[in-house]
Parts: structure tokens; C-alpha cells; sequence
């Protein structure tokens, strides 16, 4: 009897662990018609690094991840990039950054000045959905 009990209760205390539910973060936008891409990114260099950013709303102070930063080129200048979206937030459709050539856009729609620290650009990735990034370094 007492084995029983204590299977029993084994039991219910393992059942509010595996009752939890995964939610997942939104994935990426797509591309949508009629918004132009002028600015030629070329990304040579891709490498994952941690990013802590401090939240009011979280209770420890700062909310860490993981976070993919890319050396590109665009209009002679060589700058890095932060995406700011979680390499992980999304199973279902993962982040991924090969090499090579891109579209982006300015958000403050300034084609021809790139690359200042702070600035925000929408990157297009192979697919057809669109990272946003910051510009988080300068380099020559």
C-alpha cells in the first residue's frame, strides 16, 4: 500500500512538469509586394555571439541569448551587423545566414549613407523573409 502511495504521488508531482506548454516566438516576416530593397549587402563573415539586453519587465534584470552577427560590406563600407532575432526562437523555421550577396534596407530610408552605429536595416534572407539588424561595429 505504501508503494502505491508513493508512485501516486511520484505521479502527480511529475504531471505539472510535463503539462507545460511550448509556445513558440513569431517567425520572421516575409518580403511583401512593392517594398524596394536598394541596398547591396555583401556578408563575409558570420559568427554567434551572446547579447544580454535589461528589460523593466523582467524580474532579474537582463534577458541573454543567443545572437547572430555578420561582417558585411554595402557602399564601400565595412560595418557589423547584430540580427535581432534569437537563433533559437523559432524551431520550426530556423535562422540561417550563409555567405554571399543581399538586399537590405535602410529604416530611416537613407540609401546612401550606410553603416552608422545605431542604424536599423531590413535584411533579405535567401527565403524570402526579411531580419531586422543593427549596426553594432565600424570597422576602416
Amino acid at each position: 500500500m505504501k508503494r502505491l502511495i508513493a508512485v501516486f504521488a511520484v505521479f502527480l508531482c511529475s504531471m505539472p512538469l510535463s503539462a507545460q506548454k511550448t509556445r513558440y516566438g513569431q517567425g520572421l516576416p516575409t518580403v511583401k509586394p512593392g517594398i524596394d530593397y536598394p541596398i547591396k549587402v555583401h556578408v563575409y563573415g558570420v559568427y554567434v555571439r551572446s547579447y544580454c539586453q535589461s528589460s523593466p519587465l523582467d524580474r532579474y534584470g537582463e534577458s541573454c541569448g543567443d545572437a547572430y552577427y555578420a561582417e558585411v560590406i554595402a557602399n564601400g563600407k565595412k560595418f557589423e551587423l547584430r540580427g535581432d532575432w534569437g537563433i533559437h526562437q523559432d524551431p520550426f523555421h530556423p535562422l540561417t545566414l550563409p555567405i554571399g550577396d543581399y538586399r537590405a534596407r535602410s529604416e530611416n530610408d537613407d540609401s546612401s549613407n550606410v553603416g552608422n552605429l545605431g542604424d536599423r536595416y531590413d535584411l533579405v534572407l535567401p527565403d524570402n523573409r526579411v531580419l531586422r539588424c543593427t549596426v553594432t561595429g565600424i570597422s576602416e
